[in-house]
């Protein structure tokens, strides 16, 4: 594999190391990169039903606090309308009375509360075997006012829950509960799975596959809009088991998009849409095929003539696809909210028909424009019914007679080895949905991912947390705006002009049907504006796209330290020798107060100990040493060479580094929690 290094790319990596930290694990790293299947749900469960376990209505004056309790310095009053806590510490909780065991499982917590302190909030449970700890817990956020707010938290225990922790807040003051509510939630037992483009007995299909989790056998009648065609098929799928149905596509059809509908006789549907493109059927770029044609330079864009997609040519070798030109959030599989929330949820279960029972609509384009010198071209966003876009797949939607205006425009244009966009339109929109073809070499996405070859993205190989899930990352975990992936083929670098543009990738492209694992990876925005420009290489390391992108949008001022090395050193000798957490029988992890008894056990912790021997260069004496200690691991702060062992020793390290770990050490590689 090439060096992700060169000496002349070096000042400028390490001083944007933190565009691009992978966030690795040592002893992951030892054992190497697993190649685990891609944590994805096309349709993640749908909440249909949710039946109520416990309630405890403190807004009615006859329900008693029986078995309510707070910790320390924690006191409860029934007050006429809620049950009030009053802490004169930080980190204020209190306890549910003993709960007769709950059913393991997912279960939501409902209720209503104030407060009038400061921070967020988090439910703790414990269970049959296990404790409250962070593992049992689930965080929510607290709005900055005194008001009541109605919560929906939603837990996941492995055992039946015995008693529940509530957070309210992490300062001292008060806080209110008027009604609290734990619910099993009902899932809609089917859902699609994953899907998978591949050629059968010398026919192309779709193969999509469809799970019952339910204990009983399930129908489903299948509904797929196919280009021209619509097929219909009955299912069933025996208990706890999957089926795979497989629609047939046309070999000469270039691009194809379609829905899949579950129907069942409960009335209930899921719903999925999904794109395709077809490389052979892709003819070369100097034949003589309809639809328009932009060049620029090595550059050529082809456009259908339903403009369902379009192919970039460089150097007359195709390299990327743009399938399809645009998609609005929602349709089909929700990418961002793939895991909607507790309140969502019940939100849309409880009012399944909000709005105003208008029939469904879908955003199309429409050609607007071609330059004379034939380098841009600009299309409407035009909003037909549902049903009619079905009946127009596969047709030129140039045609099709519109219901209603111009709702917005995509505009593309080419510029030597750049191709430029801006839209605009009336939701959030995927534009425009650049597939990368070929075998990715290198790919990085800026402060979220970077992968090399036989990795892919979404990997629990380096993040073993839900947060591993990083199709669409919060932005602010984005450092710069733009992403870069390098296949066999081509280096593609998409950079976007607003940061706080919401970038999706997925490498490989298992958000839709592949053929293998290197047929395609995806990356573009969803927004309801923006624009930006997708630059075309040959492929090289991927510095060159990281410089390349820098060089475009500069870098931001280095900020100048508030202190010296040798003052920060000192603040931190200080909380170890003057702060509340030294206790005569050694360090608190954290501090409440200083008095017996002490907030947490105090310990001669190796984490302290190793702490003030890296600033003083002598360590304290004790009488004895414990492994651990602190929140944060000091285990190799500054001297890479030593390090305490599990019973407080000071060891050399002996295990050798491989080149590659030493590579992403030189990067500024290190460990980053999203919390």
């Amino acid at each position: 594999m090439r060096s992700f290094f060169s000496f002349h790319a070096l000042p400028l990596i390490l001083a944007t190391a933190a565009s691009f930290f992978i966030y690795a694990d040592a002893q992951a790293a030892e054992q190497g990169y697993p190649a685990d299947e891609t944590p994805w749900e096309l349709t993640p469960p749908k909440l249909v039903d949710a039946t109520s376990i416990v309630v405890c209505d403190f807004s009615d004056p006859s329900t008693p606090i029986d078995g309510w309790s707070g910790r320390a310095n924690v006191t409860l009053t029934r007050l006429p309308d809620a049950l009030e806590m009053r802490s004169s510490v930080d980190d204020p909780y209190f306890y549910s009375p003993e709960i007769d065991a709950l059913p393991p499982g997912k279960l939501i917590v409902k209720f209503r509360a104030s407060r009038q302190n400061t921070g967020n909030g988090q439910i703790f449970f414990n269970t049959t075997h296990s404790d409250f700890c962070e593992e049992n817990s689930a965080r929510f956020e607290m709005p900055l006012d005194s008001e009541p707010h109605d919560y929906v938290v939603e837990l996941n225990p492995k055992e039946p829950i015995r008693r529940v922790r509530f957070d309210l807040g992490g300062s001292a003051g008060s806080a209110k509960l008027y009604r609290a509510e734990i619910l099993a939630p009902v899932y809609d037992p089917l859902r699609f799975l994953n899907s998978e483009y591949r050629s059968e007995n010398d026919v192309d299909v779709l193969a999509v596959t469809i799970a019952n989790e339910s204990d009983s056998e399930q129908n489903a009648e299948t509904v797929c809009y196919l280009p021209n065609k619509t097929l219909q098929e009955t299912k069933k799928i025996s208990p706890r088991s999957t089926e795979e149905i497989a629609f047939p596509l046309d070999k000469s059809t270039l691009f194809a998009d379609f829905d899949v509908i579950l129907k069942q006789k409960n009335g209930k549907t899921l719903e999925r849409r999904f794109f395709t493109y077809n490389e052979k059927a892709s003819e070369p770029l100097n034949a003589q095929t309809e639809g328009a044609i932009l060049r620029s330079g090595p550059l050529a864009v082809r456009f259908s003539p339903a403009l369902d997609g379009a192919e970039i040519f460089r150097n007359g070798k195709l390299v990327a696809v743009l399938a399809p030109l645009f998609c609005e959030e929602g349709d089909g599989s929700a990418i961002v909210n793939w895991k909607k929330s507790a309140e969502q949820a019940l939100d849309e279960l409880y009012s399944p028909n909000s709005g105003d029972g208008a029939p469904a609509r879908r955003l199309v384009p429409a050609l607007r424009s071609v330059s004379n010198d034939g380098k841009e071209l600009e299309l409407s966003v035009c909003e037909i019914p549902l049903d009619e876009a079905r009946r127009a797949a596969g047709k030129n939607i140039d045609r099709v007679e519109f219901i209603g205006a111009s709702v917005g425009f995509l505009k593309f244009k080419l510029d030597d080895d750049s191709l430029a966009f801006e839209y605009s339109a009336p939701r959030k929109i995927h534009a425009p949905v650049l597939r990368v073809l070929g075998a990715m070499e290198q790919a990085v996405l800026p402060g979220s991912e970077y992968l090399e070859k036989g990795e892919h993205s979404s990997s629990s190989a380096d993040i073993e947390t839900i947060e591993r899930i990083r199709v669409a990352p919060p932005v602010s975990w984005v450092a710069q705006p733009y992403a870069s992936i390098v296949t066999d083929r081509v280096s593609a670098t998409l950079l976007y002009d607003d940061p706080k543009t919401q970038p999706i990738f997925a490498v490989p492209d298992f958000l839709d049907g592949l053929r293998s694992a290197d047929d395609a990876s995806r990356m573009n925005l969803l927004s309801e504006y923006a624009s930006g420009r997708v630059r075309f290489a040959d492929p090289a390391p991927i510095e060159e796209s990281i410089l390349w992108a820098v060089r475009q949008i500069g870098l931001p001022e280095i900020p100048q330290r508030p202190c010296s090395q040798e003052e920060e050193d000192a603040r931190i000798l200080a909380a170890f020798t003057q702060s509340y957490i030294k206790t005569p029988e050694g360090w608190m992890h954290a501090c409440l107060n200083n008095d017996p008894p002490y907030s947490f056990r105090p310990s001669y912790g190796s984490d302290f100990l190793s702490t003030i021997w890296e600033i003083t260069g002598e360590a304290p004496e004790t009488p004895r040493v414990d492994f651990g200690g602190g929140h944060i691991r000091n285990r190799r702060r500054q001297n890479p060479d030593r390090l305490f062992d599990t019973r407080g020793r000071f060891m050399a390290l002996s295990r050798k580094i491989s080149a590659r770990q030493q590579r992403r050490l030189r990067l500024g590689t290190q460990r980053k929690l999203h919390l």
